[in-house]
């Protein structure tokens, strides 16, 4: 369970990103069910996985040009923003690690930073697939969204993933599990009495 100041925060952000990260919790929920999860780790960090991204102005998010230098340095500390901000509101150790591990880092920065502990380094792979995911099968400026089997067969080709959880993905969104479908739309039901 994410602490009250976090829970505080959410209700702070705009709609499309609420939105974005209670497709991922349930995503996550579900996922945890699926593997017999004996904790809510990854659930409760896809709750808030790219919070950082909160700092990152509008205008860069939805540039539709390719990114110079600079803008694409600041978009990748975004994890290590919202570890920070995490931690500054009192979350759980693990959470904010696994909001700081859900991308590779730059070098400069592990200097600064803790050890991954077991359990994150566990599921900061499954995070990682998830935020992908949502990205990959939401609409950009710069592109459409791919399917989701589209959007699996990129993320397999990626050094960090989560074969099972790609499985998972890929079974749950089946077209013959129209349930998968169903549940992505009732999230949007259940949104506000999450974040109350």
């Amino acid at each position: 369970m994410l602490s009250q100041s976090v829970k505080d925060f959410l209700q702070k952000l705009d709609q499309e990103t609420l939105e974005k990260y209670l497709i991922a919790r349930d995503m996550a929920i579900s996922y945890e069910k699926y593997i017999d999860s004996q904790t809510t780790l990854l659930s409760d960090s896809a709750a808030v996985y790219d919070i950082g991204m909160s700092y990152i102005s509008h205008n860069l998010k939805n540039k539709t040009t390719a990114l110079m230098q600079c803008e694409r340095e600041l978009l990748d500390y975004h994890s290590y923003m919202g570890y920070q901000l995490l931690k500054e509101m009192g979350e759980k150790e693990e959470v904010c690690q696994m909001i700081l591990f859900h991308h590779s880092l730059n070098p400069v920065m592990l200097e600064e930073i803790p050890k991954c502990l077991p359990e994150v380094m566990e599921k900061r792979k499954t995070l990682f697939c998830i935020d992908a995911y949502i990205g990959l099968t939401s609409k950009r400026p710069y592109r459409d969204s791919f399917s989701s089997y589209q959007a699996c067969e990129l993320i397999e080709k990626t050094s960090n993933k989560d074969k099972q959880f790609l499985e998972f993905v890929k079974e749950y969104f089946s077209i013959p599990n129209i349930m998968g479908y169903f549940r992505i739309i009732l999230v949007f039901v259940y949104m506000s009495f999450f974040y109350n």
